[in-house]
């Protein structure tokens, strides 16, 4: 009698541990299966984010391409910068008609809050680089001319930043100015930045205020040297801001007062 109640136990046991691996294999199976659709899953993903890095390579490649034809015929940074003016209207224009497209198509997506606009930042906006100013707006250059922008000194290496939201119009080197950036601000507004050594940013790309884009050299570019008003052996940042194609004084617009540039509020 104790053997049998002792063996039926074991079988009891048995039947329960069979029940316990037969539902512990199930849920393997279960977990291998969400684990395939989720492997399925990102590999969709993967390939989806590769066509579109091919598809933005290939426009920032084209835009890059056409950039460097504007900035070849370009003979002075007035002519740079309505030939810029021309071709941003073409592309608004191109993004338009493709809107107008994709609306026909499908519902109308729902709207992106606009970027703050930069005439609501009058008075806010950080510096692009550190340094001292050696002339400002309307100042009297050598050879009698006058400034249409601010002359920074920096240090040398010295990170050049954005000052607001922007797009990225150009960034290539230009002429006698070194490397030229020149950021989309919207409402009109362009910020150009001139005497830089790199880039780490690239024409049609967004950038946020205070991102890095770029870095100085080590001496300053021919068209950024004020002569006796500089120290020839450092960096000077270039910076001009213009509104629907004009230069404007920028004193107004930034942190701070004086004769120094800083990118945050001085104490």
């Amino acid at each position: 009698e104790r053997e049998v109640r002792a063996l039926r136990a074991t079988l009891r046991t048995l039947a329960a541990t069979r029940r316990r691996l037969r539902a512990e294999q199930r849920r393997k199976r279960r977990n291998i299966a969400r684990l395939q659709a989720l492997g399925a899953d990102m590999r969709t993903l993967l390939a989806r984010k590769r066509a579109l890095l091919d598809q933005t390579e290939e426009r920032l490649a084209e835009e890059a391409r056409r950039l460097a034809r504007l900035t070849e015929r370009a003979r002075t940074l007035e002519q740079l910068l309505a030939a810029l003016r021309r071709e941003a209207a073409r592309r608004a224009e191109a993004a338009r008609r493709q809107a107008a497209r994709e609306e026909k198509k499908n519902a109308a997506p729902p709207p992106q809050p606009p970027p703050r606009p930069l005439a609501g930042l009058k008075g806010r906006l950080p510096w692009p680089a550190q340094g001292r100013v050696l002339a400002s707006f309307g100042d009297r250059l050598p050879l009698g001319r006058r400034a249409r922008g601010v002359y920074v000194r920096t240090l040398p290496g010295a990170t050049v930043i954005a000052p607001a939201a922007a797009r990225v119009e150009l960034a290539r080197p230009f002429r006698s100015y070194g490397l030229l950036l020149i950021l989309d601000a919207g409402d009109g507004y362009r910020i150009l930045l001139a005497g830089l050594r790199k880039a780490v940013v690239q024409a049609g790309q967004r950038v946020r205020a205070g991102e890095p884009l770029g870095e100085m050299g080590a001496r300053p570019a021919p068209a950024t040297v004020i002569a006796e008003r500089m120290d020839n052996e450092r960096p000077v940042l270039y910076i001009e801001l213009r509104h629907k194609g004009k230069p404007v004084d920028s004193a107004g617009w930034w942190l701070g007062a004086g004769r120094q540039a800083r990118q945050i509020p001085q104490e």
